[in-house]
């Protein structure tokens, strides 16, 4: 399972956890990198890459702004 969470004092973000399951392996490395312009859709800013022994799996990072622009 991996755990993201917003750091409040560093991002100037609202709290917030977010967790993928989506995993039957253990995580062995995990990598963020930008996609290439025109492969997804404008709002996927970041891909989340994550490898384990068996498989490959990219996941899009997106954000999204609360009512006081953060």
């Amino acid at each position: 399972m991996l755990i993201l969470w917003c750091l409040v004092e560093v991002f100037a973000c609202r709290p917030d956890v977010a967790y993928f399951d989506g995993l039957g392996e253990t995580i062995i490395s995990v990598g963020l990198v930008k996609p290439k312009p025109g492969v997804f859709h404008n709002f996927v800013k970041h891909l989340l890459v994550l490898t384990t022994t068996l498989e490959i799996v990219i996941l899009g990072v997106t954000f999204s702004a609360t009512k006081d622009g953060m």
